[in-house]
C-alpha cells in the first residue's frame, strides 16, 4: 500500500514537470512570435519607404510646386519640377532644388524623418546632371524609385531614394 505522504511527493514532481513543459511551450511561442513581430515591422518599413519614394517622384516630376515660382521665393509649401505652363521640367526649378544647401529644406518639406537622395540624368547617359544627398550603399532599409520626363527636349530619369 502507498503511503499518504508518497501520494503528495509524487503530485508535487507532476506539477513541478508540467510547469517545466507549459514554460518551455510558452517560450517558444513567444520566441516565434517576436521573430513574426520583428520580420513583419521590417516589411512594413520596406514598404513604406517604398511607397514615399514613388510618392515623391511622382510628385516632383508632375508639379510644378507651390507657390509656382518657388525657385524665387523664400516661402516654398511644396517643391515640383515641372515648368507652370509645360509638360517638360523647369531650368531653373532643377538648378534650384539641387542647390546643396537646399538639402534640409526639402526634406523637412517632405516631412521625411530618414534620409533622401535624388539623382538626375539623361536616359542614356552614365553620368548624372544633378544630385542631391547621399545614397544609401549599406542599408538594407531603403525605398527606391525612378521616374521619367523630358529636360531641354532630352529625355531624363529622376531617381529617388529614402532610407533610414
Amino acid at each position: 500500500m502507498i503511503s499518504h505522504s508518497n501520494k503528495k511527493g509524487f503530485l508535487q514532481i507532476d506539477f513541478f514537470f508540467v510547469t517545466l513543459v507549459f514554460l518551455i511551450l510558452f517560450g517558444i511561442v513567444y520566441s516565434a512570435h517576436q521573430s513574426y513581430s520583428n520580420y513583419y515591422d521590417r516589411v512594413s518599413e520596406q514598404q513604406f519607404l517604398q511607397i514615399t519614394a514613388q510618392d515623391i517622384c511622382s510628385f516632383l516630376i508632375s508639379q510644378s510646386g507651390n507657390p509656382n515660382d518657388w525657385q524665387n521665393v523664400s516661402n516654398t509649401h511644396f517643391y515640383g519640377l515641372k515648368q507652370t505652363n509645360g509638360s517638360s521640367l523647369d531650368e531653373k526649378k532643377i538648378d534650384a532644388f539641387f542647390n546643396s544647401s537646399q538639402y534640409s529644406t526639402v526634406v523637412d518639406t517632405f516631412g521625411i524623418t530618414g534620409v533622401l537622395y535624388f539623382d538626375l540624368s539623361y536616359l542614356n547617359a552614365s553620368s548624372s546632371l544633378h544630385t542631391l544627398g547621399s545614397s544609401s550603399q549599406t542599408t538594407k532599409q531603403s525605398g527606391y524609385a525612378q521616374c521619367f520626363s523630358t529636360y531641354n527636349g532630352d529625355a531624363v530619369k529622376l531617381t529617388v531614394e529614402v532610407w533610414r
